[in-house]
């Protein structure tokens, strides 16, 4: 009879055994799931922020390209002996100049950004992968 119980003691302890890491892989699979998860948000987040950048630096080439061609119209204008068209390109192009100091300041925080960014997805996908690898391995 104690051997009995003793067989049956065994084979409990051994189910109880294989329980918990079967539990401890569903943990883990969840684990890797939420990284997963953490990481496609992170390369969401970079995808938006170098939209941003880009748009940025179009706007910056952009702005610089209508200072060039406003100096240019305002010596003509000005060789024309035009004033009221000097004094209108002049307005405009301190408005130009302002919006791109507005971009140029901004830029280099969102270069920043984007770079933290990069490491955070980078980051992210090493540590899935070893998750993945720790899941598999049990």
């Amino acid at each position: 009879m104690s051997r009995i119980a003793l067989s049956v003691a065994v084979v409990l302890v051994s189910l109880v055994g294989a329980v918990r890491p079967a539990q401890a892989q569903q943990t883990s699979a969840a684990q890797c799931n939420a990284m997963l998860e953490s990481a496609d948000d992170a390369r969401t987040s970079l995808a938006q922020m170098e939209t941003t950048l880009a748009e940025l630096e179009a706007d910056a080439a952009a702005f610089t390209q209508r200072i060039l061609e406003l100096q240019v119209d305002i010596r003509f204008a000005r060789v024309a002996g035009n004033t009221k068209v000097v004094r209108r390109l002049e307005t405009e192009l301190k408005t130009v100049e302002q919006d791109l100091q507005f971009v140029e300041t901004l830029r280099p925080d969102i270069a920043t950004q984007v770079a933290a960014l990069r490491e955070t997805v980078d980051s992210a996908d090493h540590q899935y992968i070893a998750c993945i690898e720790q899941t598999i391995s049990g």
